[in-house]
Parts: structure tokens; C-alpha cells; sequence
């Protein structure tokens, strides 16, 4: 298993995940753009040479916006979650992340445990936020990074 810093070369694996897991998938054009961008960071998990997870993170002055996680259906279970945000966490340390945010649905259990595990905590929530159902999200925050 390789786990590297993502970049354009990754569009279209990225993309796959992104249609295979998400509801509202981003375009591949978003995602082009994104992976160009310099606030933006990209974790790829791979194996023998095929992308099984992918997470991406925004900066912003000392603080990070998960904005991404997916993990190839095939291989949901099996701790790539947890490897794939271990390895998000340290990429934000090392550019002097302090905490970190996302949003997330709050029907997505197993999305809410991995969170949990690694000590995101529910701090809001935002009204219809997802467009396909209008669900709400929850407002997560991991506030000590430097301290994990």
C-alpha cells in the first residue's frame, strides 16, 4: 500500500471515487481545478498501482477544511478510512495545521465513527445543506491537532 500527496495525474481515479461514493459527486472540471489549487491537498491511498482512497483538504491559515474522504466500496471495512486519516492529519501538521473542520450528513454513520475516533466533535449544523435530499449537516471540529 502507497500513500503519497495526490496531484492532477490523479484526476481520474479521484473521480471515480468521487461518482462511486458520493450522492452529488463533484465534476471532473471541479476536481481538475482543485487539484491545481495551492490551498488544496490531496492524500492518495493506492494499491498495486490502483487508487482505492482518496481525501482532500483545504488550508487556511492554521486551519484545514476536510473537504473530501472516499474509500472504493470494495475496500470500506478494512481500516483504509483509518489509514487515509491518519495520514490527512500529519499532511495538516505538517503545514502548520492547528484544527480542522468538516461537514458531514448525519446519515452517514460510518463516516460520523471514523470521525469520532479520531476526535472530531459535533460543534453545529447546517439547515438543508446537501442539495440531492436537502439533509442537514453536522459541523465537526478537531480543535487540539498539534496536541494528537
Amino acid at each position: 500500500m502507497d500513500i503519497r500527496q495526490g496531484g492532477p495525474r490523479d484526476l481520474e481515479g479521484i473521480y471515480a471515487l468521487e461518482v462511486e461514493s458520493f450522492a452529488s459527486p463533484w465534476s471532473k472540471e471541479s476536481l481538475a481545478l482543485d487539484l491545481k489549487n495551492p490551498l488544496s491537498h490531496y492524500v492518495v491511498l493506492e494499491e498495486d498501482g490502483d487508487l482505492l482512497a482518496y481525501g482532500a483538504f483545504m488550508v487556511l491559515a492554521d486551519e484545514g477544511h476536510i473537504l473530501n474522504l472516499a474509500v472504493a466500496k470494495d475496500y470500506r471495512g478494512q481500516g483504509y478510512g483509518k489509514t487515509l486519516m491518519e495520514a490527512m492529519i500529519q499532511a495538516a501538521k505538517d503545514r502548520g495545521v492547528r484544527a480542522m473542520t468538516l461537514e458531514v450528513r448525519p446519515s452517514n454513520k460510518p463516516a460520523l465513527g471514523l470521525y469520532d475516533l479520531y476526535g472530531f466533535e459535533i460543534k453545529g449544523r447546517r439547515k438543508n445543506y446537501y442539495g440531492d435530499n436537502h439533509e442537514d449537516a453536522y459541523i465537526l471540529w478537531k480543535e487540539d491537532l498539534c496536541e494528537s
